[in-house]
């Protein structure tokens, strides 16, 4: 909640293929185009019907475009970045800005909400902090069953990317990490079994089906190394170790000579992406002491 006024301002410079493909600026009235070889993307404002921030805001600066604006207590504003059609960029209303913002983040958003309300309770109950925590233990209750009920496709008899939809997501792969559900439950392992057929090839993970979920990318979607790394982990704790074990060895065959990994493996297995990739080796380092402190207690 804001009261009073804030000062916003944006800046943006893209780089297209990390800064190799030249592009041109475009301006519109409803705001502007970065037109490259591979990729064209849109810029434009969202704004309440008293058009409080308008496309005329937005100015050169340099190679790119930024603008400043203010909103007060009760406004709604801002500016959408996209890919966009062959033409001008289009007008978007608040309503349209705030549904696409709500169908990527709402999922993740209760699961998230479950997380951090499971996690006061517990640290309430073991630290003996104040708290209330029956008022908390409601909410998260009523989180996980929402997340159980309409988070799983019981036609897929998987998880999926978002309510409503039938689409596989590799970032599922973190909700028994999270404790939100256990490794072997029935819905989690017929999730694990779809992905095994959906995303994984060869031990390398999609993050998810471009063709079932365009994004508006050019180019082929590489793998993501990261949640490859995490597909071992969920394998390892689904019990599934010597799948485990078999995945991560391949993995370790795509690095660097340095022992370093890119954000995603192409079709060809070169390394593409940003390089090296922070991600990934966190990733890399939790799978690995998670996987052998599970092999050792295998061997016990």
């Amino acid at each position: 909640m804001v009261r009073g006024s804030m000062r916003f301002r944006f800046d943006c410079h893209p780089r297209f293929n990390y800064g190799r493909d030249p592009y041109e600026l475009e301006v519109h009235p409803e705001g502007d185009v970065f037109r490259s070889p591979t990729l064209t993307l849109s810029i434009a404002p969202f704004k309440d019907s008293e058009r409080k921030f308008d496309a005329r805001g937005i100015r050169r600066d340099a190679d790119g475009v930024s603008a400043s604006f203010t909103l007060h207590a009760g406004d709604i504003g801002g500016v959408v970045l996209e890919t966009a059609c062959p033409h001008a960029p289009r007008a978007m209303s608040t309503e349209e800005a705030c549904d696409l913002l709500a169908e990527t983040r709402d999922y993740w958003r209760r699961v998230l909400s479950w997380v951090a309300l499971d996690r006061a309770i517990r640290i309430a109950h073991r630290r003996g902090r104040p708290g209330d925590t029956a008022r908390w233990a409601t909410e998260r209750d009523a989180i996980y069953q929402q997340v159980m009920t309409c988070g799983f496709n019981q036609e897929r008899r998987a998880f999926v990317q978002h309510y409503g939809s039938d689409i596989l997501d590799a970032s599922l792969l973190a909700m028994p990490g999270l404790n939100i559900i256990s490794p072997t439950d029935p819905m989690w392992e017929s999730t694990l079994r779809a992905m095994d057929a959906e995303l994984a090839s060869d031990s390398l993970v999609y993050r998810y089906d471009p063709k079932a979920s365009p994004d508006g990318l050019a180019g082929t979607e590489g793998t993501f190394n990261m949640c490859t790394f995490w597909y071992v982990q969920a394998l390892a704790q689904a019990g599934r170790l010597d799948d485990a074990r078999l995945t991560f060895e391949k993995m370790l065959t795509y690095a660097s000579p340095l022992g370093l990994y890119s954000e995603e493996i192409a079709p060809t297995g070169e390394q593409i992406g940003n390089f090296p990739q922070a991600f990934s080796h966190l990733s890399l380092i939790s799978t690995a002491a998670h996987l052998d402190d599970l092999l050792d207690k295998e061997q016990c």
